[in-house]
């Protein structure tokens, strides 16, 4: 005998509440930030291991994107006519702010598979698998961060402009891209 399928979704959860999973979501962000400590170690230990077995660690970050910055500007700035001193900085806040967003993404994809063993083991909260990965990209940041200020000094860049026209230009090309 045949049965008729309903089509009506089914749901398994052990929480049948909307409000409560809302709630739960909270309490595990709030958790999450009280122990930052757990997720910035886990940070600090993700970039040791990468660049475990190199002599000057976890600076090759810093010496192949300032290569990439460095062969790039002086490429596109002869192709496009431009000036060393009017393209190199912005070229360089552009690639330092994007490699930044990038690989949060990309990254942040795979934040819980790659801590599958970790969510099995421990009482971890889940967010602070997500804070990791931003943790994790703001380290690398920072290294890239020291590229901006050497080309900022080298080229007279902040005295010259305002400096927050690269946070306005950020926000701007965001909401363009959200809204």
């Amino acid at each position: 005998m045949r049965e008729m399928i309903s089509d009506k979704i089914v749901v398994y959860s052990a929480i049948s509440r909307k409000d409560q999973l809302a709630l739960d979501a909270v309490r595990d962000i709030a958790e999450s930030v009280k122990r930052y400590n757990v997720w910035i170690t886990m940070a600090l230990y993700d970039i040791r291991t990468r660049y475990r077995g190199s002599i000057i660690g976890p600076w090759w970050i810093t010496i192949s994107m300032g290569v990439l910055i460095s062969g790039m500007s002086v490429l596109y700035a002869k192709l496009m006519h431009l000036e060393l001193k009017d393209y190199v900085p912005w070229l360089t806040c552009g690639i330092v702010l994007w490699g930044m967003m990038v690989s949060s993404i990309t990254e942040g994809c795979d934040a819980f598979i790659g801590s599958v063993q970790i969510i099995r083991q421990s009482s971890v909260p889940i967010f602070s698998l997500v804070l990791r990965v931003l943790a994790r990209n703001f380290l690398v940041l920072a290294h890239n961060f020291i590229i901006l200020i050497d080309v900022a000094v080298l080229f007279h860049f902040w005295p010259s402009s305002r400096p927050l026209k690269v946070a306005a230009g950020l926000s701007q090309s965001t909401s363009t891209c959200l809204g």
